[in-house]
């Protein structure tokens, strides 16, 4: 799956090899509308307890930002 579109920021600690670090900043605000298939039944319910739903939608973009993050740095 693509990294949703969004302003993005990445910085990279270290000298290029296997130890580094990624730090990836994004306004999820301008997260496009994410896929809740990818996401598990407890943390759809999560969101939806979220008093804002603003609040809500930023926690569903960032749970799939990092999977999606975590899915292309490991390959699975």
């Amino acid at each position: 799956m693509p990294i949703p579109d969004a302003e993005h920021s990445r910085i990279v600690v270290g000298t290029g090899g296997r130890g580094d670090i990624d730090v990836h900043l994004y306004d999820l605000d301008l997260v496009d509308p994410v896929d809740r298939s990818e996401l598990l039944d407890g943390e759809r319910a999560r969101a939806g307890r979220f008093h804002r739903q603003e609040d809500g939608r930023r926690f569903l973009a960032r749970r799939v930002l990092l999977r999606r993050l975590l899915a292309r740095r490991t390959g699975l």
